[in-house]
């Protein structure tokens, strides 16, 4: 969770993003962040809630955007572009553990909470189905769900005693089929998927260390992108095939087989997720390190406004909803 990679990562000295997933124990020493090793290929609550809780809305003609606090344990539904609060979830529906990065598949919306993920359907205060890790300390930091309703999960590290991985489940499976595991791993950031399926995990090896490596639906292996990053967090792609990473303080956007970035773009404290609007004339970032959410023209990276949200961490947008 981005919270708490904030406060881990001034100890290593910076980072923003993951965490989840299946492993075993260790022995000796452990620092407080060192991940763990199955086979390898290779906050303090300052925003008070005024908003009662509330289901999230049924589908609507205005564009419908979801963010999370990781301090306050919220994911607050806004309409835009007026950026009015339109539902809030908290403790009541299962969010108590700095929920973290999200994502929004046709009618659902998928929360990373603690070792879980929480599946809401659209209107409902109450998830439908909820994904545990087995192992009580990971911290599950990002999401993606895949077309076949296969979801993978990017775990920062597992029980402090691990590598960072990426746990994934089968559809309608509430426990781990398998992990996948870069080689010589230190965090695993974030997870992606392009318009073929195919999974994007960015991790750092060392402090401003970092790579995107793609892996083939169903494979545990991957082969690297050659994309050029220092400490990335949140990853989208656009229609295009270009990958949008926020990078730091900064958002890249990369086209395969340049390594380095084509576009680079906006000024942020402390980087967290980003999401396109259907039409992808609109970015919107989390900029934990402002407690704002960034909404940014993508075509010139102009910011457009910025919307208020303490410990702002996750962020998602309804594509049916979304113009």
């Amino acid at each position: 969770m981005i919270a708490r990679l904030n406060s881990n990562r001034t100890t290593q000295a910076l980072i923003t993003v993951t965490a989840l997933v299946t492993f075993s124990g260790c022995s000796g020493t452990v620092s407080q962040f060192s991940p763990r090793v199955t086979s390898s290929g290779g906050e303090s609550n300052a925003w008070q809630v005024t908003q009662p809780f509330a289901a999230l809305q049924t589908e609507s003609a205005s564009p419908t955007l979801y963010a999370s606090s990781s301090t306050a344990n919220t994911v607050t539904e806004y309409q835009l572009p007026s950026d009015t609060i339109i539902g809030t979830l908290g403790a009541s529906s299962g969010i108590n553990n700095g929920p973290s990065g999200m994502f929004f598949s046709k009618d659902k919306l998928y929360v990373t909470n603690g070792n879980q993920v929480l599946i809401f359907p659209v209107g409902k205060t109450t998830p439908s189905l909820i994904l545990q890790d087995p192992i009580s300390a990971p911290f599950a930091d990002d999401v993606v769900a895949a077309s076949d309703g296969t979801v993978y999960v990017a775990n920062e590290e597992n029980d402090y005693c691990g590598y960072g991985e990426v746990v994934v489940f089968k559809k309608g499976q509430t426990a781990p089929e398998y992990t996948i595991i870069p080689p010589k791993v230190n965090f695993v950031l974030s997870v992606t998927l392009d318009s073929s399926n195919n999974l994007y995990i960015a991790y750092d090896t060392t402090f401003n260390t970092a790579h995107i490596r793609e892996y083939a639906p169903g494979s545990q292996t991957g082969t690297e992108t050659g994309w050029s990053v220092k400490s990335p967090s949140g990853m989208v792609f656009d229609k295009s095939g270009n990958l949008v990473v926020v990078d730091g303080t900064i958002i890249d956007v990369f086209t395969p087989g340049i390594p380095k970035p084509v576009r680079t773009f906006g000024s942020l404290n402390n980087g967290g997720f980003v999401t396109l609007n259907r039409s992808e004339t609109l970015l919107f970032s989390t900029n934990w390190g402002a407690n704002e959410i960034d909404e940014l023209n993508y075509s010139t990276g102009k910011m457009v406004k910025t919307i208020t949200l303490a410990g702002a961490a996750g962020i998602a947008i309804d594509p049916s909803s979304s113009p």
